[in-house]
């Protein structure tokens, strides 16, 4: 018993969970920050800004899969950052988590970034001789997460307080194993930056090319070109900023998703009620907002319902995917060899002669997405009839052009994914040595092997690790040599 009272803080489950880290050796959190901190408490609204310069501000649903998602994060204004919220101002380095909602997600604030967050977020400013990413690993972990779990205060909205946090037990391990876990961290880190990178050189050459016009001012009503005029008749429909877009694209040779001769299997999803179980992956809108589809955790249908469903509903590695419901504009390719049944809020179409991945970059542009707008019905939820999809034109840029945006669209869906995968694979060697499946002598030997340039202990460790504990369970990263081949690519401005 402690001087809590709460009966949560005291469940089997939570208990059991501590006196394991207890037995495997833990010391207190304290032992491993300089200080801790919540995010800005006092109002924001008035420091909001669109501008450029606008600095991200962090919410806990900024934190997903062990990374800070921050192209939708709202801004604030730089003079604020630096004066009225400096108290939540974040340095690179600090290690985040969530205190509210999905109690204990953890992120590390990555090196270049001017970030500020909520009070939603809690940092900690790491010791120099403490290893974030091995911490943020733990926190992330099954282990750690419920370790947060017997911390919790609150009944209607539950989270921690910073007075729970020194004593929270964290794994004690040896330099090299906290190194070992925490380089796996900063690898899948170094990898989302890439695909930055290359995103942004996507975007410049489309933007080159006169493809990412800026907004014109919206007009509900004005005069519009006779060739423009269809058999629409809603304003939507030539609204002047959506008709610059489609000008822009038009400038340009172009082909239609229709043309046979260019593309195939246009289709969109099934339309039923699925049933859910262990067998094809089931693609839906939500699943491609992240511009990347991982076969680990998207959602699965039975197998006897799927069978059922006609071939056009199924998709490929080949095809690009794109929603036309709802969240529109969101795309993503399927990996090599995998296939999957779309729902009925997700279209495919099979490219002939362009690359796939200039397709999916094209079809990623706000451009793209405004032709889907433009073609929508609907009040409550926008969405494009499959008919109204054979229209929609593709700019064929120089060949060129086009093989340097294939190739940074796949270089950069590849480091998406196998950064998400290495930050599962560090929450797993955690669980693992936590359990007694894997020892600390096998972590040092593996990192030390690594220091040396020899891969073949950190390859038999990732290779054990599976996508669950099922005995048929699928491997977390089937493509090693993909996964080094990409690790050893130097960076930009780097010499090998």
């Amino acid at each position: 018993m402690t001087e809590r009272l709460d009966p949560g803080h005291y469940r089997p489950v939570l208990i059991q969970n501590d006196a394991l880290l207890r037995r495997f050796g833990a010391l207190d959190l304290a032992e491993l920050y300089l200080r801790s901190g919540i995010g800005h408490t006092a109002a924001v609204t008035p420091h909001y800004t669109s501008a450029e310069d606008g600095v991200a501000f962090v919410s806990g649903g900024c934190i997903v899969d062990g990374h800070l998602h921050l192209a939708g994060a709202t801004r604030i204004q730089h003079s604020a950052h630096v004066g009225i919220m400096s108290g939540s101002r974040l340095a690179p380095g600090w290690v985040l988590f969530v205190r509210k909602g999905e109690l204990g997600n953890s992120a590390i604030v990555p090196p270049g970034r001017e970030v500020n967050c909520s009070s939603e977020v809690m940092f900690l400013e790491m010791r120099p001789d403490a290893d974030a990413g091995f911490v943020s690993s733990y926190f992330n972990s099954r282990h750690g997460r419920m370790a947060f779990l017997r911390q919790q205060r609150g009944m209607m909205i539950t989270s921690i307080s910073l007075y729970d946090v020194p004593n929270l037990p964290v794994p004690k391990v040896h330099r090299d194993v906290a190194r070992y876990i925490g380089d796996k961290v900063r690898q899948a880190e170094r990898l989302r930056e890439r695909a930055r990178r290359l995103r942004r050189a996507t975007s410049g050459a489309f933007s080159a090319a006169g493809l990412l016009p800026a907004s014109s001012t919206i007009k509900r009503v004005e005069r519009v070109r006779a060739v423009d005029v269809l058999d629409r008749l809603d304003s939507l429909h030539y609204r002047s900023d959506l008709l610059e877009n489609l000008h822009a694209i038009r400038r340009h040779p172009t082909v239609c998703l229709g043309s046979a001769t260019d593309f195939a299997e246009l289709a969109d999803g099934d339309h039923g009620n699925p049933v859910y179980g262990d067998g094809p992956i089931y693609v839906r809108a939500t699943e491609l907002a992240g511009d990347t589809l991982d076969s680990h955790t998207e959602a699965r249908l039975d197998e006897r319902y799927s069978n059922a469903l006609p071939s056009s509903v199924w998709a490929s590695s080949n095809d690009v995917l794109f929603s036309i419901v709802g969240t529109l504009g969101a795309v993503g390719i399927l990996e090599d060899g995998n296939r999957a049944v779309l729902s009925r809020g997700v279209a495919k179409v099979r490219p002939i002669k362009l690359q796939k991945h200039y397709v999916k970059a094209f079809m990623r542009t706000r451009t793209f997405a405004n032709e889907l707008l433009r073609r929508s019905v609907g009040t409550i939820q926008r969405g494009v009839y499959l008919e109204s999809l054979r229209g929609l034109e593709i700019p064929v840029l120089d060949e060129h052009i086009r093989s340097v945006i294939a190739n940074n669209e796949e270089t950069a869906d590849k480091s998406l994914l196998y950064s998400k995968r290495l930050s599962r694979a560090a929450c797993l060697i955690v669980e693992h040595l936590i359990e007694g499946r894997i020892s600390e002598s096998d972590l040092v030997a593996a990192q030390k092997a690594l220091e040396a340039g020899d891969y073949s202990a950190d390859r038999s460790i990732l290779q054990a690790l599976r996508q669950s504990d099922a005995p048929m369970a699928r491997p977390l990263i089937p493509d090693l040599d993909g996964l080094y081949a990409l690790l050893d690519e130097p960076d930009e401005g780097e010499d090998r």
